[in-house]
């Protein structure tokens, strides 16, 4: 039995729930995620629970679309098969994943953006990565010298190149602003976000392939001496 606040204490009510804070509604939250094996279908209590967080959701009423039938928790085998993450089951028989942190803590629109233009590149920065490592005999980080592997190493966006300065040069030359860059991440079974429109999609593409300058760094540099330029690790 799980142990909400007291519901004097309480900030917020979830299916009737009190808790005094968001963290402790994702420990809630992190409860259920352990309470299953994959594929179970939860139980009545918790299914009403995490039906009333899915309310949350920037994206809810496409996820739930014709309505939700059962949820259950399944590996999200984008993220290397380690990371369990819940699904809904639609009256239809079509299912898609969510995220419960979302729910809780929602993406600020300007950050899902950023988010949907990497996503966009991520085949070009692979690809540039993958290059590298095929034809280097002695791969090195771009910055600290050390001797670096492919699974671990970052790829990062040469100043004063940076991600976030080709983006904001793309977006004015396109004549847009942040908040008027449409985001999906509505896809039954997509995890991120993406762009929705695909000749921007497109454009975006074409852009930073000609105008971005790229480079391998180890993960360790990209902790202690690039924090504040924008690292994509693949």
């Amino acid at each position: 039995m799980r142990n909400p606040a007291p519901r004097q204490n309480a900030k917020y009510l979830i299916a009737d729930i009190p808790f005094r804070t968001k963290r402790d509604i994702a420990k809630y939250v992190c409860s259920i995620v352990e309470s299953y094996a994959d594929d179970t279908p939860l139980t009545h209590d918790d299914f009403v629970f995490m039906r009333s967080l899915l309310n949350g959701h920037p994206d809810m009423l496409i996820k739930v679309g014709c309505g939700v039938a059962d949820m259950f928790i399944r590996v999200a085998p984008i993220y290397g098969g380690n990371t369990r993450c819940f699904w809904l089951s639609r009256s239809d028989g079509s299912s898609t994943d969510f995220s419960w942190r979302e729910c809780i803590y929602p993406t600020p629109l300007k950050q899902r953006v950023k988010r949907a233009f990497r996503n966009a590149v991520d085949d070009q920065v692979y690809s540039f990565k993958r290059l590298y490592f095929d034809n280097t005999d002695d791969p090195q980080c771009a910055l600290s010298d050390e001797r670096i592997e492919f699974v671990g190493s970052h790829v990062d966006h040469i100043p004063p190149d940076d991600f976030d300065d080709l983006t904001k040069r793309f977006l004015f030359d396109e004549r847009l602003r942040f908040d008027q860059v449409v985001v999906i991440s509505t896809e039954d079974g997509q995890f991120g976000d993406s762009l929705a429109d695909e000749d921007l999609s497109r454009r975006w593409q074409e852009y930073h392939r000609e105008h971005a300058h790229l480079r391998v760094v180890s993960g360790k540099a990209n902790l202690s001496l690039i924090p504040e330029l924008s690292v994509v690790g693949l």
